[in-house]
């Protein structure tokens, strides 16, 4: 049997009190330094002191301080509470394999590596685009078949050394090519090719190029429905870098090309019934190239902050 020792204090005396004696049946208690009557195995030898109710004294049960030692009587014993590391017990059996998770999205972040040239119909463009990876390290080529698609175009977030080609009509003023509109965002690779789609919505932007760092080439391009009372309807809007616009058609928009903070080149503009036919707002910068015909009440606006510039003769 084990006994945990603990201190009591009697007149004249101390103690080590053990619980009830195994021999004599008493409080076993005895003074300290005397050989413990536990391991006497002669009951005649038992040294046990009885607490008589008359003696004086305390008897002082063990606690636990908030450091994890034992204290007795308040006091700290110095010594802790805590029994020493057991071994380590040996490692449990594998268990059963979990169910499947779920299965995860797509990866939009993948890399296009090898050049792609396809043919498609106008009606699947937007899916094509989509495919796409994010980063293009090689150029994408699309040649589109003669259609309407009724849905805005949305080119966006692309990054990389590859670009971006879309082919429909090859001359000047065909509407073979039908989209609602088209839309470039955020884009950061060295170009961006649109030729020959001709947007038939009739509000809003027909070619919205807020490219940032990408050039946009837009050619033998159309946005011609509508009527130039709607305001902010415009034929081209170069909202971020630059663009190139060449041998395209705007008419019936309240401003036919404009360019805001960005910087637009135009070569062979034609088009009528415009109410402004160039403006260049908040810094945008507008370089008029070779003669066109467009047109507009407004030849030029450039009140809200912008450039204008003739780079060659002739008048449009």
């Amino acid at each position: 049997m084990f006994y945990l020792p603990i201190m009591t204090s009697l007149p004249n005396q101390h103690f080590n009190y053990y619980g009830d004696c195994q021999f004599c049946g008493r409080q076993a208690q005895k003074p300290t330094g005397c050989s413990c009557h536990k391991y006497d195995s002669d009951v005649n030898n038992c040294n046990c002191h009885e607490i008589n109710e008359d003696q004086e004294g305390v008897i002082e049960l063990p606690t636990i301080g908030e450091n994890g030692h034992w204290f007795i009587g308040g006091t700290d014993t110095g010594f802790s509470a805590k029994g020493e590391q057991g071994i380590p017990g040996e490692r449990g059996e594998t268990g059963p394999q979990g169910p499947p998770g779920l299965a995860g999205e797509d990866c939009k972040c993948s890399m296009l590596t090898t050049e792609i040239n396809k043919t498609i119909n106008i009606e699947s463009l937007q899916s094509e685009i989509n495919a796409l990876p994010r980063l293009l390290l090689a150029n994408v080529n699309f040649t589109v078949n003669p259609g309407t698609c009724n849905d805005e175009i949305m080119i966006k977030d692309f990054t990389g050394y590859g670009g971006i080609s879309i082919i429909g009509a090859v001359a000047t003023g065909k509407t073979t090519h039908n989209i609602a509109r088209l839309m470039v965002e955020s884009c950061n690779i060295p170009k961006i090719i649109i030729q020959g789609l001709t947007a038939t919505a009739t509000n809003g932007i027909g070619f919205n190029l807020n490219t940032h760092t990408s050039g946009v080439e837009l050619s033998y391009c159309n946005a011609i429905a509508g009527t130039n009372a709607t305001d902010s309807f415009y034929g081209v809007d170069v909202r971020r870098g630059f663009a190139m616009i060449t041998d395209c058609t705007f008419s019936n928009k309240h401003i036919a090309i404009r360019a805001r903070i960005g910087r637009a080149n135009v070569t062979n503009a034609h088009g009528s019934n415009n109410r402004i036919a160039y403006a260049a707002h908040m810094g945008g910068i507008i370089q008029k190239q070779s003669v066109g015909t467009i047109t507009g009440a407004v030849t030029d606006n450039y009140s809200g902050g912008g450039f204008i510039v003739k780079s060659s003769g002739g008048s449009i």
